[in-house]
């Protein structure tokens, strides 16, 4: 970690969670607990003492990290004059919802969708609200002073409303899967099969891919949409309606692709559309910033943990970042 603001979590897990509370309060809850254990198997009680380690090193360092961003970004807002309100978080709820579930659904619909993939991250209550905290405190700093310029404007205008490419893609983990798939699709253009028809069987078959359901079928995508990767892109360029591409590299594994046409821009100029097209920069542009700072404050804070099991919890995650 990049020395910073200290942060050192001194004691075990027990004074960390006696800390959170103060004075007779603090007595009230420890009486309680001695008296109610946490779980019970079988009738028989499971305690705190034997639940800790194990709590600490399934997911004590991902807590850590949680607990040192929130304080960094706390001091920040406090520096910066910052002030995050109820309604800011209520509106991060919202969002979340939103990026998290399909285009279509009602907010309520939403909402369950959203709650089952958070369910299925172990974020309940606790840990979505201050989720939805630090989104708040990261927003607010980061959308200070953002503008969009004349540029960014008529690169977001021509991605929205320029020229697109209909396409399908094949994704594979390995080159030489990739290079198989591709094989076995000009074999069977080769039989008389169309290419369309081969491409997405097999697309269906192999890519890892979230289109191989619709048999490797993408949205229609902008070759200057710099959500894209290079190597989609300019292959999605360069590549001729009816052809299929050649291997090249994605992310973390291999694709190529089979251009299917080109669409012509839609005929809205970018006068008519700029406060959408604007909206979308500053948005774009807000995302970036935010994962920016939240980066650069993460690296700044120093975590010591002298918990053993935290420690191993801290240690494991943190040669494991440094690895990637």
């Amino acid at each position: 970690m990049v020395p910073g603001r200290r942060m050192v979590l001194a004691g075990s897990v027990a004074g960390m969670m006696a800390g959170w509370a103060g004075g007779g309060e603090a007595s009230a809850r420890t009486r309680t607990q001695q008296v109610i254990p946490p779980a019970m198997i079988d009738g028989a009680p499971v305690e705190w003492d034997e639940l800790r380690p194990l709590l600490a090193e399934a997911a004590g360092s991902v807590i850590l990290q949680e607990i040192a961003l929130g304080r960094a970004l706390k001091a920040a807002c406090r520096a910066e004059g910052v002030l995050v309100t109820p309604e800011m978080i209520a509106r991060e709820r919202d969002e979340l919802a939103r990026v998290m579930s399909q285009a279509g659904l009602t907010p309520d619909e939403q909402g369950r969708v959203a709650q089952r993939v958070l369910a299925s991250r172990g974020i309940g209550d606790a840990r979505l609200q201050g989720l939805l905290e630090r989104n708040a405190m990261l927003r607010a700093i980061a959308s200070r002073g953002l503008v969009a310029s004349e540029d960014e404007l008529r690169e977001a205008h021509d991605v929205l409303h320029g020229e697109r490419v209909q396409a399908r893609i094949i994704v594979c983990r390995t080159s030489e899967r990739a290079f198989g798939a591709l094989a076995r699709i000009r074999t069977a253009v080769e039989a008389g099969t169309a290419v369309v028809q081969a491409f997405a069987a097999e697309a269906t078959a192999v890519s890892t891919d979230a289109s191989s359901a619709r048999g490797g079928a993408m949205e229609p995508v902008s070759v200057r949409d710099r959500r894209y990767g290079e190597n989609l892109r300019s292959t999605l360029a360069t590549t001729s309606p009816g052809q299929v591409s050649g291997v090249f590299a994605i992310g973390d594994g291999w694709a190529f692709v089979l251009v299917e046409g080109r669409l012509p821009p839609d005929g809205v100029d970018l006068d008519a559309s700029r406060t959408e097209v604007e909206r979308l920069v500053l948005a774009r542009k807000e995302r970036a910033r935010m994962q920016e700072i939240g980066e650069s404050l993460q690296r700044a804070c120093v975590v010591e943990a002298s918990d053993p099991s935290l420690r191993w919890s801290w240690r494991t995650r943190a040669e494991a970042t440094d690895g990637k």
